[in-house]
């Protein structure tokens, strides 16, 4: 299971940002920056690591001594591949900061899912659900808005003294307010369904795995049972101090 941040851009589109290494810029590393991340400044000092790199061998006179050629090759070499490891280590967390820096809308930060698809749609799943949510509040407060301006209409006319017309708005300042707590709870309640939902399936994919080294003759018995009575006891421990939040 991967960790992604995923992002909305202006177009509406969407992308999965994976926490950790990358493989694509580790190879292709100016490539990647020029036509996938959109990060120029990175993918012009890789550009400039890979013109010096192929042109390192013409700095030095093959004939005057063939051991100083070999040596600057050499050394040249290792802090290149050096420096594309550093990189795809960091590549994402680039990407990452560009996005902010540019404003994009972060989604939802934190996503576990196999891949980037599957990390999309959780994404739009929650976020679809908080959207539900505000658009219950925001309808609430508009009901309230116009029947606080009904009430304020019927007293005008003398439909309504100023007893009535108190009792009228407080009864609908009641109503608007258990309405809010109600759908607060819901949200709650959801967010909570979905926690523990995650819970599962990322426990149901350690003890995959887990089962699988041992039909593998990985592990030893002892050490697949143990492992998963663990596994068994930090989710009880983590569903009891997620309930006491």
């Amino acid at each position: 299971m991967k960790t992604f941040d995923v992002f909305q851009l202006p177009n509406g589109s969407y992308r999965a940002i994976k926490y950790g290494f990358n493989w694509a810029p580790l190879f292709f590393s100016w490539i990647w920056c020029f036509f996938i991340a959109k990060i120029y400044g990175w993918g012009s000092a890789c550009l400039s690591f890979f013109i010096i790199g192929r042109l390192v061998g013409t700095l030095i006179d093959p004939t005057h001594n063939p051991s100083d050629l070999f040596f600057l090759i050499l050394v040249f070499g290792v802090f290149e591949f050096s420096f594309a490891i550093w990189f795809a280590a960091n590549a994402n967390n680039f990407r990452r900061k560009k996005y902010t820096e540019l404003g994009y809308k972060l989604v939802q930060k934190l996503v576990s899912a196999p891949n980037r698809h599957q990390a999309i749609l959780i994404a739009n799943k929650d976020c679809n659900n908080n959207n539900e949510f505000e658009v219950k509040l925001q309808q609430g407060a508009r009901n309230l808005a116009g029947s606080l301006r009904n009430l304020k209409s019927l007293k005008k006319r003398n439909i309504l003294n100023e007893a009535e017309f108190k009792a009228a708005e407080t009864r609908a300042e009641e109503v608007y307010e258990q309405q809010r707590k109600t759908n607060e709870q819901q949200k709650r309640l959801s967010e909570e369904q979905v926690t523990k939902q995650k819970s599962q399936e990322k426990l149901d994919n350690n003890l995959a795995d887990l089962k699988l080294m041992y039909e593998e003759g990985i592990i030893n018995f002892y050490t697949y049972a143990a492992t998963k009575r663990r596994l068994f006891r930090k989710k009880f421990w983590d569903n009891y101090w997620g309930s006491k939040k």
